[in-house]
């Protein structure tokens, strides 16, 4: 790669890091990302367009292509997601995106791969495994200590989303087996489907995570669909329009996430810039075998997790567990299981994202969800307490 190319994509990630809370450091496999899937007109383009927004007919200005040359071009800027539609006053307006989570995922959504995308897959297979080899006890104390003071001065990245139908706990009322002050509740997930739903603004797009599984030669742990995120709003629109997505029915997506909860799911709902105060982008349907966020984790990345929780669970009887150990194997954070020297259950409110699923697949009503809105910060797992070995980013696979 010459030099002089090397600077623009370098200049371009620190633009498109600027548009997220996450920002990737620029070593040589991520440049190489860019170069294998941007060209050099296209990288000229994107800095000219810098950290403004402009509608498309705008865009127009930083290229010297015209009439069908020109549709061409930006039809691709938009189908490779350089570029990501929002709406801001009340215009939709084109911005740049953000690497990861962002037109990386874009350029993997599709289930059809060509050798240019399994090329990028490779080089991004190599980001994710440095954060393998950089978890060592000196750098991950560094990396803790650092993450939650960055955490003080921003929002969280992610939300957690908890799906209806299950009982859930009363805050501030006491705790008890067989508590009668308990309410029924739609979810935050279900108050979202429904919000975009009525707007028919839902549109399904492959996993991403569990995509490169796939192309890795993995299968789902919890056999989770394929087609499993649902983008909302004008990134919806987007997906559908560049055949990237379908658009679903508010029926459809409800049956999409009560099939994913039952399989063991956690609802992440991702926003703008990875930033909680900025409206919804997709509702993923994680799990901690494929996800990048949960996967990465138990696989021993130096990775952690820091999302909004709407709920945490709660032991309301913990005489009833019989030390089965099936909440363990569905919590993605490692916040709960039971302790076979003491012989009891053992929860660790801390690591608790409240995703429900403990309380879902407990079918002997050890615990339940209590409403709490509060922020969650999970440290980086050391090496030797790594269960996902079969995470793409892992040495292991």
């Amino acid at each position: 790669m010459e030099k002089r190319l090397r600077k623009k994509y370098l200049r371009l990630i620190e633009e498109m890091n600027q548009k997220s809370q996450l920002r990737l450091p620029a070593i040589p496999a991520l440049v190489d990302c860019f170069a294998i899937m941007m060209s050099e007109e296209e990288a000229d383009f994107l800095l000219a367009v810098g950290q403004a927004h402009y509608s498309v007919d705008d865009l127009q200005r930083f290229s010297k292509r015209r009439g069908d040359d020109w549709q061409y071009f930006i039809q691709r800027i938009f189908a490779e997601g350089f570029l990501w539609m929002r709406e801001v006053h009340g215009q939709q307006v084109a911005e740049l995106a953000p690497i990861f989570p962002g037109w990386i995922e874009v350029a993997l959504f599709r289930k059809e791969i060509t050798p240019q995308r399994l090329q990028l897959l490779d080089k991004f297979q190599e980001i994710l495994r440095m954060e393998e080899l950089l978890n060592l006890p000196p750098v991950r104390m560094y990396w803790t200590w650092a993450k939650r003071k960055k955490l003080e001065q921003q929002p969280p990245t992610m939300t957690i989303a908890a799906n209806g139908g299950r009982k859930k706990l009363v805050l501030n009322q006491k705790l008890q087996s067989g508590d009668s002050h308990s309410v029924e509740t739609a979810g935050e997930i279900q108050k979202l489907l429904q919000q975009y739903g009525t707007e028919g603004q839902l549109a399904l797009v492959h996993c991403f995570c569990r995509n490169i599984s796939r192309l890795k030669g993995y299968s789902c742990h919890f056999h989770l669909p394929l087609e499993a995120c649902i983008m909302v709003g004008s990134f919806a629109k987007q997906m559908v329009d560049y055949g990237i997505g379908r658009f679903i029915t508010l029926e459809e997506a409800q049956a999409l996430v009560q099939e994913c909860q039952r399989k063991g799911a956690v609802h992440t709902v991702f926003h703008y810039g990875l930033d909680t105060t900025q409206p919804e982008i997709g509702i993923c349907n994680c799990c901690w075998d494929c996800c990048c966020l949960f996967g990465s984790y138990n696989a021993g990345g130096l990775s952690n997790i820091a999302v909004r929780a709407h709920y945490k669970a709660v032991l309301v009887a913990p005489e009833l567990c019989n030390g089965c150990g099936v909440c363990e194997r569905f919590c993605p954070t490692l916040a709960t299981g039971f302790d076979k020297a003491q012989g009891q259950v053992w929860l660790k409110d801390e690591l608790c994202i409240g995703c429900g699923q403990c309380v879902d697949k407990c079918g002997r009503g050890v615990r339940a969800l209590a409403a709490e809105e509060r922020d969650v910060y999970t440290p980086t797992l050391p090496k030797h307490k790594a269960r996902n070995h079969n995470f793409v980013g892992s040495s292991h696979a």
